[in-house]
């Protein structure tokens, strides 16, 4: 068993900063933005919801700059095919 303590066995994304930003209007308006074009893509494999949520889909929440997308499917089948899907 990897020792958890040893930074050498951790993935590279564990030791990023995090930067904590003041909120920005603009995330709501973004989250929306994104939420179209992906449901737009995603449409012709049945996906019909994708939700903003984290940090900035709350509006006035300091967070970190990063819009937090979740598609729903129907099965995790779904998964390979939309992984295999042209774009």
């Amino acid at each position: 068993m990897k020792d958890i303590h040893d930074e050498s066995t951790w993935p590279v994304w564990a030791n990023e900063t995090i930067d904590i930003v003041e909120p920005n209007p603009k995330w709501v308006e973004k989250g929306i933005q994104e939420k179209e074009l992906l449901l737009n893509l995603l449409s012709t494999f049945g996906i019909k919801e994708i939700q903003h949520y984290g940090s900035t889909s709350i509006p006035n929440l300091p967070a970190k700059p990063i819009i937090d997308l979740m598609a729903k499917i129907d099965s995790f089948q779904k998964i390979k095919e939309i992984s295999l899907g042209a774009f």
